[in-house]
Order: C-alpha cells, then structure tokens, then sequence
C-alpha cells in the first residue's frame, strides 16, 4: 500500500489515505501486445472513482486504446507500458480528478451542472472545477449520463412492477372468497391505510389551531412574522384543545412539533427571534469576520437557544442579508458561509430549505425591497454553486407551497414568487437542454 497523492508525494508514514500500487502484466506480442492492470478495481475503489475512468485516462494519457469489462474486472491498456510508468500516470489522474485544490484531500465527488464537472469536496467543502479542456471529461459526462438514464429507467421499472402487483394482489383478492392468508394480508393493508388518513386528518386539524393559537400570539407581538408571545399560554391553549384526545394523540402531536420546522411553537419563535439578533450583533460588532468565525459563532447561537440545525440557514439569512441584499450582491459574499452550513446536513435537503429561506426573505422580511430581487438572488445561489441545477428544476415543476416552505409564506406570495422566477427557470431550463444538445453532438462524433 501507498499513500494517495498526486505530483507532490506523501511521506506521511500516520496519513490514513492509501491505495495498492499498480500491478501490470505484458501480454501478447507484435501488434497485439497489450498491458493488463490487474488490481485496476481495487486502485480505484481506493480513489473512490469508477475503474472504467482510470482506465480511460490511461488511454488519453498515453496515446493508447483502452478497454474495462466489468463483468472480468478486466482493464487492458493497448502496447506494452511498465507498472512505474503507469503509476506516473495515475498521480497526474489524481492531481487533475481526485484531490481537492483547496486542502489537498482525496475527499471529493463529481458534481456536473450545465455541461461542467465540478469537484465537491467533503472535508472542507470546496466546490471546484475540473479541466474541461482534457479528453476525460467527455468520457466522464456521458458516463454521468448513461448512468442518469439507466437509474431512469429503472425507477420506472420498478413503479411498473409495484402497479402490475398491485393489481394483481387486487385479482387474487377478489378470487380469495375463503379469506385466506392473502385476504387477511390485503385487509391489514386497508386498514393501515385508513388508519394512515385518519392520523393525517388529526394532524391537518391540529396544525389549524396551532396556526390559529400562534395568529392570536403575533396578533400582540411585536409583529416580525414570527408570532412572538408567551410560550406557556401557546402551551396551555394547545393542551386545552386536544383534552380528550387520549396520551397517545397528545404524544404524538409533541413528536410533530419537534419534527415540523415550519410549525415551531411560540417559545421556538422566540427564541429564534432573539438568536437572530445576538447573530445580527455579532456580525455589526465584527464586519471582518471570516467565514469560519461567523459559522462558529452560528452554532454557538443556535446550540445556547436550543434551534435544531435545520433552522441555521434561516437564523444567518435573517441576520445578514438586509433590504438591499441583491443590489449588493450578499451571496457571493457570504457564500462560503452558505456552503460551510451544508456540510452538517443532507445536500440537498439543505438547498431545497434554502430556497424555502430566500421565499420568505423575499416576501415576508423585505417584502417591498426585495419581492423583485428573488429572481437574482436564485441565479446568485446557482452561479455561486450554493443550489444545484436539479434542486431548482424540482423546485420549479411543484406547485403551491412545500414542506420546505415556511409558515409564514402564504400560497399567495408562493405564487407571486414563482411568477418572478419564471424567467430564470425557463433559462435554467434551455441551458440544461442546450448542454445536453452539446453532449449528444461530441458523443456522436466521437463515434
């Protein structure tokens, strides 16, 4: 074993990174003599990149034809090439592919968007992009895309199946007049299904009056939105309305307090409005602060006012971005910031929530100066590598408001919202088609 490394090597003996060394066999003679790696699969698990990659960087690298069968595990390089030779090779692979040019680290993973590999690193969270001018690329966007349609195509493989079951459990049902073991089956299934809508309606008409109880309270607030009251007659009123219901109802309703972000109790408000502007303090008090010192500072905020790491997006966008945000460009600003509070949480999740954040930033805290600037501030959020092509299109094809969607953003201003996004998703949109057009030509003619 070898430490992982690209032109500069590694002398780290305590560096936890390492792969095999390159074992290479000469076969054949004249014209047909080829170069067999035979541990290529397990060099690059080691670099967490597909074998058919590094095969083919050999290939551009060396001037040769180049084969990979999974099935064999077999990777065969045409003429007769050294394991050291090989092994030269496949550092410049690493240096271009697989370590981050920010901190070094063999941590990152592809991230393609409008036709650009982009490499997103893991340990410091750095997203940048690879040479587009070498042959590999090709390779490594049609790749991409055989594998996007091929996990098409079994998607919709596997709803036809699920239907095709479906329907066939509904024909042995009917046939089942003795009501054996699948007629027991499919009744348990009814019946969760019923109890599933029943739960759904007790839910739908206790977020009512929790909506209600928290109107009641902004209603005396200072009115920021966030229906700031007293925690304790929010409580009181709750435990009043559901009296009745049984334990098992009022713990569950506890459980969805906690796990619905957008229905936080008027003590949560609260607290976030206070966590808001000590971080407004902070950032006032200390407008040279780096990247890391103001993500410190968020979750030091965050954990002393008991916010669960979801709302961290929201906590900094309320304190940092002002009326006239998109004039001044605040999220190219305070990207890295956005960036660093996406690696404590799902990625995509963080970038759809992000986008539910902007929604109300827009039409709720700086509704009159930013309504317009919604547009720029997605574009700024997608040419900053924030939010990924794929979240806004799923974004854009929804309808009404989300479960990202905060509570104070009304289907109204959801709808007002998308029609000024309109034009940047129908961008959005062409560039993808034209990428695609892009690739589909360079393939064809590679052919």
């Amino acid at each position: 074993m070898m430490n992982i490394a690209g032109l500069n090597p590694v002398e780290d003996a305590n560096y936890r990174y390492k792969m095999p060394r390159i074992l290479a066999k000469v076969e054949g003679r004249g014209n047909g003599i080829k170069t067999v790696v035979i541990n290529m699969k397990e060099v690059a698990q080691a670099l967490h990149r597909m074998p058919a990659e590094v095969t083919k960087f050999f290939g551009t690298e060396l001037g040769a034809q180049t084969t990979y069968r999974e099935e064999t595990e077999r990777a065969v390089v045409n003429g007769a090439h050294t394991a050291p030779a090989l092994q030269t090779s496949l550092c410049r692979y690493i240096q271009g592919f697989v370590l981050c040019p920010s901190c070094g680290l063999p941590e990152t993973a592809y991230k393609i968007k409008g036709g650009v590999i982009y490499q997103k690193c893991d340990a410091c969270g750095e997203k940048s992009m690879c040479d587009m001018s070498h042959k590999l690329t090709t390779f490594i966007i049609n790749t991409h895309k055989k594998a996007a349609k091929e996990g098409k195509g079994t998607k919709e493989a596997k709803e036809k199946k699920k239907k095709d079951r479906s329907k066939a459990d509904a024909e042995d049902d009917d046939l089942d007049e003795d009501g054996g073991a699948e007629g027991e089956e499919k009744e348990k299934k009814k019946k969760k299904k019923k109890d599933k809508e029943e739960k759904e309606k007790k839910k739908k008409k206790k977020r009512e009056k929790r909506e209600k109880a928290s109107e009641a309270g902004s209603s005396d607030g200072d009115g920021n939105g966030m229906g700031t009251s007293n925690g304790k007659t929010s409580k009181q009123g709750s435990s009043d309305d559901d009296e009745g219901e049984g334990e098992e109802e009022e713990e569950e309703e506890e459980g969805e307090v906690v796990a619905r972000l957008d229905n936080l109790a008027v003590e949560d408000a609260t607290a976030l409005a206070g966590a808001i502007g000590r971080l407004q303090h902070f950032l006032n008090s200390n407008p040279s602060a780096g990247a890391s010192q103001i993500l410190e500072e968020i979750r030091m905020i965050a954990t002393f006012s008991a916010l669960p790491v979801e709302e961290r997006p929201f906590l900094f966008v309320q304190a940092a971005f002002g009326p006239e945000a998109g004039r001044e460009n605040a999220i190219r600003r305070h990207q890295k910031v956005l960036k660093g509070l996406m690696l404590s949480v799902d990625e995509e999740m963080y970038q759809r929530r992000l986008i539910g954040v902007m929604e109300h930033l827009c039409a709720v805290t700086h509704a009159e100066s930013l309504h317009k600037w919604f547009p720029v501030l997605l574009k700024q959020l997608y040419d900053e590598g924030v939010v990924d092509e794929e979240v806004f299109l799923e974004w854009a094809e929804e309808e009404g408001p989300t479960e990202f969607t905060r509570r104070e953003v009304t289907p109204a201003m959801v709808e007002s919202l998308r029609k000024e996004a309109g034009k940047f998703v129908t961008w959005l949109t062409e560039a993808a088609s034209d990428s695609e057009e892009e690739s589909g030509g360079e393939e064809s003619e590679e052919e």
